[in-house]
């Protein structure tokens, strides 16, 4: 979904600079600055929604909008995914324009679903026509199943679920495969297409956990912690098939992503079977020992003889997997005890916070409007 920054040594002799100690004895915060720099972010964002079909374009400049040339084509994740910020943002700065851009590119996405129920990976913002007809839960398309369910969490609109629960179906149907395997098919005829499953399908049985559906999320997460423990984490991509029949993952990718975690964490959250403490010490344990560096952790690479670390340590490392590991062992954090509904990312918003807000500002345009027509009338 969102593009993620790569962090790297600042310089072997020089330390990146810190703010000194009199800076935050000086510095209050007022209680609106970051609001207003989060209002002001949001409209340099706005432009890139201004396309026939109102799904956005991936990429705009902050200063001068949409650059000249820019792709037409978006990513069914990048472009359906922006509903929970953008709408927290409108119900905090009381500017529907956020949340209103967002819900109508997730429903043109929507919309566009074949007669199957399925959607593709990418696809025309000014036709609306599908450029990649592939369907699945992994790259290019993961956070926009996410974020159906968890806005209708947080915002409670009933059309949500009911997009969510067309969506649901029609993954579960077509694209999973003995009854753990989410695989890519043909988008308009569920035909199974690759054997592939990907690191970030991981998501899916936390999602599952989370309605309630532990049997379903058990056999999920069993099946992809099998593959960690044979290889010592779950890579990139793989063929299942072949894995399956023994053979050899001969070029693995791991980036260091969370979502087998973060799903083990809601799986544990969901049941509280502590088995699956179990399997997040074997990942905690696996990181340590393969990735860890003097400075930080690196992704890794193997090959049929040996793992490689990469210079280069995501940032979703530690907004999401170090975050979801210390909450999968940390019993009493306050984040269990209250309505909290994860992003994408990780950060978390609470309903109930949201719920006072924007009963707060319905209150306040009411009121608002009936002085409006007091003045209109006298």
């Amino acid at each position: 979904s969102g593009e993620e920054v790569q962090f790297q040594p600042y310089g072997a002799d020089q330390p990146p600079p810190l703010p000194t100690s009199h800076f935050w004895e000086r510095w209050k915060y007022d209680g609106k600055s970051l609001l207003t720099l989060a209002v002001d972010l949001g409209r340099r964002l706005l432009p890139a929604f201004d396309t026939k079909t109102k799904i956005p374009f991936g990429t705009v400049n902050l200063m001068f909008g949409v650059p000249e040339g820019e792709t037409k084509i978006a990513s069914t994740a990048g472009a359906g995914s922006l509903l929970m910020e953008f709408e927290v943002l409108s119900q905090l700065s009381g500017d529907e324009s956020f949340g209103q851009a967002a819900l109508t590119a997730m429903k043109a996405l929507y919309r566009r679903r074949s007669a199957v129920g399925l959607i593709g990976k990418h696809i025309n913002t000014e036709t609306g026509a599908w450029h990649e007809s592939i369907s699945g839960i992994g790259s290019n398309s993961d956070s926009y199943y996410e974020y159906m369910l968890k806005s209708h969490w947080l915002f409670r609109r009933q059309e949500l679920y009911r997009m969510f629960s067309d969506s649901y179906f029609a993954i579960k149907k077509f694209v999973l495969l003995e009854d753990r395997w989410f695989t890519e098919v043909d988008m308009f005829t569920g035909k199974l297409q690759r054997r592939r499953v990907e690191n970030l399908a991981a998501f899916w049985p936390g999602m599952e956990a989370t309605l309630g559906f532990v049997q379903e999320s058990a056999e999920q997460l069993n099946a992809l912690y099998s593959v960690w423990n044979d290889v010592g984490f779950l890579p990139e991509e793989f063929d299942y098939m072949q894995w399956q029949q023994g053979g050899e993952m001969s070029n693995s990718f791991y980036p260091l992503r969370p979502e087998l975690i973060e799903s083990t964490y809601h799986q544990y959250r969901a049941t509280g079977d502590r088995t699956w403490l179990t399997a997040g010490k074997q990942f905690l344990e696996s990181i340590e020992s393969m990735s860890r560096t003097a400075c930080g952790y690196a992704s890794l690479a193997t090959t049929s003889k040996e793992s490689q670390l990469q210079d280069q340590m995501p940032s979703f490392f530690l907004s999401e997997t170090v975050k979801y590991l210390y909450l999968l062992f940390d019993e009493t954090n306050f984040i269990h005890s209250r309505p909290y509904i994860f992003s994408t990312e990780a950060h978390p918003f609470e309903t109930s916070q949201l719920h006072s807000l924007s009963h707060q500002q319905s209150q306040n345009s009411t009121a608002k409007n009936e002085s409006n027509l007091d003045v209109a009338v006298a």
